[in-house]
């Protein structure tokens, strides 16, 4: 094969030439060592036996240089050599980049793998995903406590900078996942920023599940200064005090804002929680023989306060073992003429010297609602000063 030598001679004859060619020489080596520089050491985690050897690096053709550099030369140019060949990496291998990118327009990393289940466009792995849905990812992080602590963590620095954004139009716009630690976690130091905004036009802003409960709020302590001044829909777990032991785990809502704002407990371990109504009223007890239900003794309450024990689950009443407290109806019938007491209290609790009902002369019936403590068990206690029937109808219990 023969292969045409253009000879070159500059006004300078042979030694302008040599001069030349002595250019593109050093030029042709500082080119080899910014490829080198460029590719970076080989990583020892992505070798294999069977590794192709890997390609020598980048050389422009001396000849072709040669003659661009002499016609430079000739007109007296600053020459400068560039490669613009993108980065890539073969099919399934890994991309490694390395030095300052000085990019003045987007970087982007284009992915064809199609609608495909597994896929995702950019990933950075500790070691290997094997197990982990992707869930097709734009961007996808594995982190497994060795080399990373977390799949993602993004800082925004600055007045008005998000740490993390996430839209989308049908789905979800953050998608966070953790088989043993934290999903999710979002944290603001910001004056008056919150550290997780959730908004949707169409379905929910904010959606949380789990095994262990959808939402945890941790106690705080001491009391934030929030707690005196905040804004309107505010949530503010209560931590325990010194002065205040009972406090821990008490749930506020701050329904209106201001300093100090106004605010509503929710839920505390000492408090008797949410109101349960029973669809219809359920009896439970009627010391009357031949009447139902069964619940025993079936004979008036003796007179001189002897305390008789009374199930107030009786019968599927919809009462639950656990229950704080519980609404009843109380029915005395044949009461004994004269002024007489009666009293229902928690089963394991001393009677009290309050009384639930009092009544005298000679009517013979009297009723009265009223709420009574229970034990853990939904068991309460009731006597009376005279001799009476008594009928208790359960209308509804807290928890």
């Amino acid at each position: 094969m023969h292969t045409e030598d253009t000879t070159i001679t500059p006004a300078g004859g042979a030694d302008e030439l040599a001069r030349i060619r002595q250019q593109v020489e050093a030029l042709q080596a500082r080119i080899d060592e910014m490829e080198v520089e460029r590719a970076g050491p080989p990583d020892p985690a992505l070798a294999s036996p069977d590794s192709a050897p890997a390609p020598e690096p980048l050389r422009v053709g001396r000849r072709r240089a040669i003659a661009g550099l002499a016609g430079a030369a000739a007109a007296g140019t600053a020459i400068a050599l560039t490669s613009s060949s993108p980065a890539a990496a073969a099919n399934g291998q890994a991309l490694l980049l390395g030095g300052g990118n000085a990019a003045t327009n987007p970087t982007l990393l284009s992915f064809g793998g199609g609608n495909v289940a597994g896929t995702y466009g950019l990933g950075v792995v500790e070691s290997n995903i094997t197990g982990v849905n992707t869930r097709r990812a734009a961007l996808f992080g594995v982190a497994r406590g060795t080399a990373f602590a977390s799949g993602l963590r993004a800082v925004g620095v600055g007045p008005a900078v998000d740490g993390v954004v996430g839209t989308s139009s049908e789905a979800s716009g953050v998608v966070g996942t953790s088989s043993q630690g934290i999903g999710g976690n979002f944290s603001s130091t910001a004056t008056d920023q919150p550290a997780v905004v959730a908004s949707s036009t169409n379905q929910f802003g904010l959606m949380a599940r789990g095994p262990d409960g959808a939402i945890r709020l941790w106690p705080v302590v001491p009391v934030p200064t929030t707690f005196a001044t905040a804004k309107t829909g505010t949530l503010y777990m209560q931590g325990s005090t010194a002065d205040d032991p009972l406090a821990d785990g008490a749930l506020w809502a701050c329904v209106k804002g201001g300093s100090p704002g106004r605010w509503r407990k929710l839920a505390a371990h000492n408090t008797a929680g949410a109101m349960h109504i029973l669809p219809v009223p359920k009896r439970v007890y009627d010391t009357r023989p031949g009447t139902q239900p069964s619940q025993g003794p079936k004979t008036p309450l003796p007179p001189r306060n002897v305390a008789r024990t009374i199930d107030l689950k009786y019968g599927s009443s919809g009462v639950p073992a656990g229950a704080n407290g519980v609404v009843v109806t109380v029915l005395l019938v044949n009461a004994a003429v004269g002024n007489g007491n009666f009293t229902i209290w928690a089963n394991d609790k001393l009677k009290p010297t309050a009384n639930t009902l009092v009544w005298g002369g000679d009517g013979r019936r009297f009723t009265t609602q009223t709420i009574t403590g229970v034990d853990a068990n939904a068991l309460v206690k009731i006597d009376a000063s005279l001799q009476t029937d008594v009928v208790i109808d359960v209308v509804g219990f807290y928890r």
